[in-house]
């Protein structure tokens, strides 16, 4: 009966692909085609602290287990070298063409249909990049309320929301940021770094009488790790043992 419904709901109300305009999939929530969908590359993670491939440059660096469990690949220099805030990260797709399109549909136009999508997208596929990991709290990076209140809403914490209901365990806003910054897309690594210094704080009332939590720490974009270090960093100065970090996307 639920596939006659929505076959008799698409033939009434024909849904549009929010990045093309063509006919959109129910099965994609009504908001994209397939064609766009079909689009999107998986990140393929090599550095089993950090995912990205061995040698990349730039990121601030990881106090990580240099030999964590969860891959079996090389540890980049940056994570051999440096101190990260973050235990782990992950990405599920690169941050290019339709994906990259879908996310500015998100954060600049309001699609939230698109962001549960991708939201539960990322919770799918949560076992196969962090096999055998155990969270207790799910985070979002947070936005500074000026920005909040200019977009009406938190993109990391609509991407989260799928993941925490698909893994059981809370949602909790336990990271705050404090510090209105500039924007991060047009800064480079040393400037991105000192643009996010202090910027973040924990919440400890979030958390409650929790210790030694293991947070997942969502975001949209991983492009060198600072917001995430920076993000991961402050939580570990309340009751938090690991950030562990999980974003839709990495930049190429």
């Amino acid at each position: 009966m639920a596939g006659w419904g929505q076959e008799l709901l698409d033939l009434l109300l024909p849904a549009r692909c929010q990045l093309c305009g063509e006919p959109a999939a129910s099965d994609l929530g009504r908001v994209l085609c397939r064609t766009c969908a079909a689009e999107w590359q998986r990140f393929d993670p090599t550095c089993p602290v950090c995912g990205r491939p061995p040698g990349e440059p730039g990121g601030p660096g990881g106090n990580a287990d240099p030999n964590p469990d969860t891959t079996g690949g090389q540890v980049c220099a940056t994570c051999t070298t440096g101190t990260r805030g973050f235990d782990s990260a992950r990405s599920l797709f690169l941050y290019e063409g339709t994906l990259a399109d879908a996310i500015r549909a998100v954060k600049y136009r309001g699609q939230r249909g698109v962001a549960r999508l991708l939201g539960q997208r990322m919770a799918d596929a949560f076992p196969m990049l962090f096999p055998g990991l155990t969270c207790t709290h799910v985070v979002p990076v947070p936005l500074h309320w000026t920005r909040f209140w200019s977009r009406g809403f938190n993109q990391a914490e609509l991407l989260a929301r799928p993941v925490a209901r698909a893994l059981g365990i809370p949602l909790v806003r336990a990271a705050k940021r404090v510090r209105a910054t500039r924007r991060q897309a047009r800064l480079g690594q040393h400037d991105r770094m000192e643009n996010l210094q202090d910027a973040f704080d924990v919440s400890l009332p979030a958390l409650g009488r929790t210790r030694d939590a293991v947070v997942l720490l969502i975001d949209d974009v991983f492009t060198t790790g600072a917001t995430t270090h920076a993000c991961a960093s402050a939580l570990k100065r309340g009751p938090v043992r690991a950030v562990h970090v999980y974003t839709l996307a990495r930049t190429p």
